[in-house]
């Protein structure tokens, strides 16, 4: 292990009440070389994504860290049986490699859905997961789980409150537009990052604003350009 970029965190399973040890990476170690336009940053070194998910090396409950230990009475009582029959080889607890990772997003997204967790939490894994796939050119899987963060997003932005995955409702009105314009839906796209900008709230959000601005233009020619090849 590389001292300079992980340490050893000790966790105890709110499930089996086991203990283990993650390996987690110091912030001194991240470096983002760029960021996409649905926020996919980009590490010169090692990437936080395959480490975003906590697992359990005894009955292998998962979960984004942020919610790992925070799991009512009624979730662990869905939890237990559901997780009875699970086993795997595969290292969870050391370096992660891009397969490693992928697996244990996917475990993360069913211990969610089992738990019924919030849907900005298995949307935020769903959209990791199709971040990794494009840094690994699998374009079939990366706009699968597009798509899926996207009705996740979706879902979320109407029942829950905000801020939401660290984003207002104008940060995720924009998210989600940029998340229609990848699947190809640009008038819908258009319409959310319509919304977004009128939002009173981006103003407070310079980012935000800026990105939704420059979306609302590029998804405008766009369909201006698709229009007028129509009409040729």
């Amino acid at each position: 292990m590389n001292e300079k970029m992980y340490y050893e965190k000790n966790v105890i399973c709110p499930i089996c009440n086991g203990s283990f040890s993650l390996l987690k990476i110091r912030k001194s170690a991240l470096r983002v070389v760029k960021t996409d336009d649905d926020f996919c940053n980009y590490y010169s070194h090692v990437n936080p994504i395959y480490y975003y998910v906590s697992i359990c090396p005894h009955c292998y409950y998962a979960a984004p860290e942020i919610i790992f230990d925070k799991i009512s009475y009624l979730e662990k009582k869905r939890l237990k049986p559901a997780l009875q029959a699970f086993k795997s080889s595969i290292d969870f607890w050391g370096e992660r490699s891009f397969e490693v990772a992928i697996v244990s997003l996917k475990l993360g997204i069913y211990c969610c859905e089992v738990r019924r967790t919030p849907k900005s939490i298995i949307a935020g894994l769903c959209i990791r997961l199709a971040w990794l796939y494009r840094m690994n050119e699998a374009q079939e899987q990366e706009h699968y789980f597009l798509g899926q963060a996207l009705c996740f997003y979706e879902e979320a932005f109407s029942s829950e409150s905000f801020p939401i995955g660290g984003l207002s409702r104008a940060g995720v009105m924009y998210l989600i537009g940029e998340l229609y314009r990848r699947m190809g839906e640009l008038s819908i796209a258009l319409m959310w990052i319509s919304r977004a900008v009128e939002d009173p709230s981006i103003k407070s959000q310079p980012f935000i604003n800026k990105k939704a601005r420059e979306q609302w233009s590029n998804i405008r020619e766009a369909i201006k350009r698709s229009s007028d090849s129509l009409s040729i």
